[in-house]
């Protein structure tokens, strides 16, 4: 092969290298990105309310997701924050949704709030709550269905439980001052004039026993009024 020819197969060479590096140089390096457990949705969510200059970038490197992730997730930081560590949601790395997402995240919102606080909580309730919040939402086509209700029950790790005792009414570090008082009250008396009366009547205010929460409840002083 002459020297002409020998040059143009090493330019071709050449053209067909600069080709391939410039083809390599534009294919973007795929990045892993991982999904958050629920519990840690609730870490980032604590972190953003700590540091609240920090940035989205910064998130999004120091948890291994993307910024518009951080940003979805800290939309719906209520949720996050509130959210049961006992919770089915905790651990899961994918959130279910029942239908009407914003009504579903509202009722979970509101049902954490209720447990903190050891107020009782029935499948009825749960139904006209949802349905509040689908009016407030101006949502027309939503109706809290029986089905609806135990998918949105199973998703968030509700079951019903029996109110256990009245050991959230008593105050315990005054129970050994109170056992000494009544013992020096009833010596007063013959032991066959000491009776353990109650209350018999329709009771308004009175709590059901069963309560729907995410594990066993201890009970309260019955409302006998």
């Amino acid at each position: 092969m002459n020297d002409h020819g020998e040059s143009s197969t090493s330019g071709f060479s050449n053209v067909m290298s600069f080709l391939t590096n410039s083809r390599n140089k534009t294919v973007k390096k795929k990045v892993n990105r991982k999904t958050l457990t629920g519990l840690e949705k609730q870490t980032l969510c604590i972190k953003a309310q700590k540091h609240p200059n920090i940035t989205l970038e910064a998130l999004a490197i120091e948890f291994g997701i993307k910024s518009n992730t951080v940003h979805d997730i800290l939309a719906e930081k209520d949720v996050w924050l509130a959210l049961d560590k006992n919770s089915s949601l905790a651990n899961s790395k994918r959130r279910k949704t029942v239908g009407f997402p914003t009504i579903e995240s509202a009722l979970a919102l509101w049902v954490e709030h209720a447990i903190h606080h050891e107020q009782a909580l029935t499948g009825k309730i749960l139904k006209v709550k949802a349905q509040e919040f689908a009016d407030k939402m101006n949502i027309n086509d939503f109706k809290a269905s029986p089905g609806w209700v135990t998918n949105f029950k199973k998703h968030h790790n509700i079951s019903q439980f029996i109110c256990q005792g009245e050991t959230n009414s008593a105050p315990l570090e005054n129970l050994s001052r109170f056992r000494n008082e009544l013992q020096q009250l009833i010596q007063l008396y013959p032991i066959e004039n000491v009776f353990n009366c109650d209350e018999t009547a329709l009771f308004y205010r009175l709590n059901p026993i069963k309560t729907l929460a995410h594990g066993p409840v201890t009970g309260q002083k019955k409302a006998k009024d």
